[in-house]
């Protein structure tokens, strides 16, 4: 009787020399697990496609996948740049020697044999449909629009104004917030990246559930602050260097789109439905978010505050609790989340500082972690620095 190792191993062997790929892929997948990719030399390549690979979570996404040890780049796609070459539009990526392909058409030709997951950096309206197209084939999907990030569909087509009829997607959709939906995201089929926004002022107030008795989650503010990559790439008169420039606004008032997806987490991790205030900002720089949680509290000790928050991110990997008050430059091109907290006793004021780098803790980085958890890979790969 061979071992269990051995035997699965001629088991690969065998189907790779009789041409059942797919079966072997699934299978060396299995075998790893969700253990990590260090003890899995076996382990092949996840075949990826970026759809809407033009933008700047496009192109942050090509950066991290190139370093990906186990990532296969099949296609990038592009309603705008068909048949370029990706080197004309990104020059820092010399090594990619493929051009873009046309999204109406890949989305048409291409199998679950072709590619195992695809990114979504659409609009959200193109987002909508992709995804529906995408998960008919057995693509595993994830989505940086807002298209799959509500439970409740409603709110998405009031917010945005988009009718959204895929009920079935939206099902099988997850929140894609790491940390703390990992065991969802492990068995999804699709995942709705949160925004950026989210992202930081999420894993800002997640901790807080272990005193939620202590803090009134009815008058929470939250002051955020954005960089410009955060509008996006189209051309606009808001978007020019001297409209940016020695220049601060607030902006999205009075209620920025991501404000119910803001509420959406609350009511997932307190169990209660509030209203929060949310004033986002644009800052003169090029990256990065840094946002400020105000919120009541009584009886709040400072330094149980911060053992409550290090207990609670001790084991994770990106996030990461810190005695200063964090820079955004400390995580810039990085997928690190750094907080930090402070109680004034006079005003019973506690005040959360979360800061991350919009592009890729609050788009494409969690985007490749949330890929990796689905595919049992280390979370770190293509995301350590």
């Amino acid at each position: 009787m061979l071992g269990g190792g051995l035997y699965n191993f001629l088991v690969v062997l065998e189907r790779c020399q009789s041409g059942r790929l797919g079966q072997t892929r699934n299978l060396l997948f299995l075998l790893a697990g969700n253990r990590g990719f260090k003890s899995h030399p076996l382990r092949m390549k996840v075949k990826v496609g970026i759809v809407g690979a033009s933008g700047y979570t496009g192109a942050e996404l090509i950066r991290i996948l190139l370093r990906h040890r186990f990532v296969e780049l099949v296609f990038l796609s592009s309603r705008t740049l068909v048949g370029q070459p990706v080197t004309k539009v990104f020059p820092e990526f010399p090594q990619l020697k493929m051009n873009f392909v046309s999204t109406e058409e890949i989305s048409q030709i291409v199998t679950s044999n072709d590619v195992d997951v695809v990114f979504l950096a659409l609009p959200h309206d193109a987002a909508v449909e992709y995804a529906k197209i995408f998960y008919s084939k057995s693509i595993k999907v994830i989505d940086l629009s807002a298209a799959y990030r509500f439970r409740d569909k409603k709110i998405f087509e009031e917010v945005y104004k988009i009718h959204h009829p895929y009920d079935d997607v939206i099902k099988e959709s997850v929140w894609g917030l790491t940390e703390l939906f990992r065991d969802e995201i492990k068995k999804s089929k699709v995942i709705g990246n949160p925004g950026c926004y989210p992202t930081s002022i999420s894993l800002g107030l997640a901790p807080l559930k272990e005193i939620k008795d202590k803090i009134d989650l009815n008058d929470i503010v939250i002051d955020s602050k954005s960089g410009i990559s955060g509008k996006g790439k189209k051309v606009s008169e808001d978007s020019l260097f001297v409209e940016h420039n020695e220049n601060f606004y607030a902006y999205g008032l009075p209620y920025h789109r991501h404000t119910p997806e803001i509420e959406q987490f609350i009511k997932l991790n307190f169990g209660i439905e509030t209203k929060v205030t949310f004033v986002p900002h644009v800052v003169p720089m090029d990256r990065g978010i840094f946002s400020a949680i105000y919120l009541k509290a009584e009886g709040v000790n400072e330094k149980k505050v911060f053992d409550i928050y290090r207990s609670w991110y001790d084991k994770e990997l990106f996030v990461h609790v810190v005695d200063e008050i964090p820079q955004t430059k400390w995580v810039s091109n990085t997928n690190n989340c750094m907080i930090s907290v402070r109680y004034i006793e006079r005003t019973g004021r506690l005040i959360i500082f979360s800061v991350i780098d919009n592009l890729v803790k609050g788009a494409s980085g969690q985007a490749v972690q949330n890929m990796n958890v689905m595919f049992g890979i280390d979370e770190r790969e293509g995301l350590a620095y």
